[in-house]
């Protein structure tokens, strides 16, 4: 016999220990997965080829010796290995494939040997004790994510002489040389000039990265670039172009000003940024995406600037403490839930003349009986009579008067309804209708 079959010891719990024939050459996929019994493994040495998910969830086995012969680790093999403390990859071995490490969560160094042609996608994903990596030369292909989740690398080198990628500057990064995407980061990186694209999942839950600015060279944050990071202070390139489906969800930073040379921004992009108290938006947008600021506990204040004409749903959900809103009189719709939850709102302003269409929930637990609503003078009849709109207390002129201004009331037939009175003293004592306040009207539900 010389080969192990597939799925021969799998699932075998109990099975402790094992020693292989030195006639073996081949072991089959799926051949000792899940045997969490076992704590190390000799693979004899004729052995060339290890099928994918060969020792895959085997989360007591702590030690590996592979044999020289072997020229591939394939996908999955040690996938779950979650003891797995050290293992040496032969001088032989070409390729690491997709997941072949995938959350070896003790895995605190590895080596990666000049014949590595190609490391695959996610290969060492959540390997949490890798604290360096070195990039070999002879490396052309380095898959999506395949070091997402390392939350404690300090130290990323690629070999001066690789063609493929290079960590310029000693810059603790992987750059992509010929597309100038920086693929793979950590908390110690820096983002040298040239870089053009900071890619999907970049620093995803690199715990460690605490402030960084990226050079103008930078035109595209990809997507979850900095998902899941503690990045607590960023400058962004003034040449950023796109900003990627969550690229700062649950970042830890106070404000943040988006340079008005942005023309696309994803969904949730800034999603649970809980620390974010004031963002600057730019100015050529055309909607504010869905999700964008969802749950941003700490948002005080948002002034949509002009030429939004949409606000998809989510996109302000549950910030509580957001107390005053601004609308561009270029909005045409708001959409469902978008301010769901949004309980501190005192005031909304609105510059648009027609009312935005509003979504079913989109004010949902604003209190519409105390938060006052200014729109323009000649609107006020109109937001009145609005769907979602005509739940709000008071639609006021744009110009509304201050609380301690003593003001003479009318209605609209010129009849004085109130006379040297307070507008503060107003406040639940009109009925409801229009009225004439220092030469403007009012309108009281």
């Amino acid at each position: 016999m010389t080969t192990i079959e597939d799925n021969v010891f799998n699932g075998c719990t109990k099975l402790e220990s094992i020693k292989l024939h030195n006639n073996i050459t081949s072991i089959g996929e799926y051949a000792f997965a899940s045997c969490n019994g076992l704590t190390s493994f000799d693979i004899p040495e004729n052995v060339e080829h290890i099928g994918a998910k060969a020792f895959k969830n085997c989360e007591g086995l702590t030690s590996v010796n592979l044999p020289d012969k072997l020229k591939s680790i394939e996908d999955n093999v040690f996938n779950g290995c979650t003891n797995l403390e050290s293992i040496d990859i032969p001088d032989m071995v070409t390729n690491i494939g997709d997941s072949a490490f995938w959350a070896c969560s003790k895995l605190a160094e590895i080596k990666i040997l000049n014949n590595v042609i190609s490391i695959g996608r996610e290969a060492f994903r959540w390997c949490t004790e890798l604290t360096s990596i070195e990039i070999p030369q002879n490396v052309t292909n380095i898959g999506k994510s395949a070091f997402m989740q390392c939350t404690k690398l300090s130290s990323i080198k690629v070999d001066k002489e690789n063609m493929a990628y290079d960590s310029r500057e000693d810059c603790n990064a992987i750059i992509d040389s010929k597309t100038g995407t920086l693929i793979a980061g950590c908390g110690t990186t820096f983002v040298p000039d040239g870089v053009t694209k900071i890619g999907e999942y970049a620093f995803y839950f690199q715990s460690n990265l605490k402030a960084l600015e990226l050079p103008n060279s930078v035109t595209h944050i990809g997507t979850s670039a900095f998902q899941y990071s503690d990045l607590s202070s960023v400058t962004l390139s003034k040449s950023l172009k796109v900003i990627g489906v969550n690229a700062f969800n649950s970042c830890e930073f106070t404000s943040i000003e988006l340079p008005s040379s942005i023309d696309s921004i994803g969904r949730f992009a800034f999603q649970s940024c809980s620390e974010l108290i004031s963002v600057v938006l730019p100015k050529n947008i055309g909607k504010i995406p869905e999700g964008m600021f969802d749950s941003c506990r700490g948002l005080k204040t948002i002034v949509i600037p002009e030429g939004v004409e949409t606000i998809e749903s989510r996109a302000f959900w549950s910030c509580r403490r957001l107390e005053t809103i601004e609308f561009p009189s270029t909005l045409q719709t708001i959409g469902w839930a978008s301010f769901w939850g949004c309980e501190g709102v005192k005031q909304i302003t609105s510059h648009a003349t027609t009312p935005p269409t509003v979504e079913r929930e989109a004010f949902e637990l604003i209190d519409r009986l105390n938060c006052k609503l200014i729109v323009p003078e000649e609107s006020v009849e109109a937001y009145m009579a609005a769907n979602e709109w005509k739940w709000f207390y008071t639609a006021d002129g744009i110009e509304g008067l201050e609380d301690e201004n003593v003001v003479d009331v009318y209605n609209l037939q010129g009849v004085t309804v109130k006379k040297q009175v307070r507008m503060k003293d107003l406040q639940g004592t009109l009925p409801k209708g229009i009225y004439i306040i220092n030469g403007k009207k009012i309108a009281v539900r």
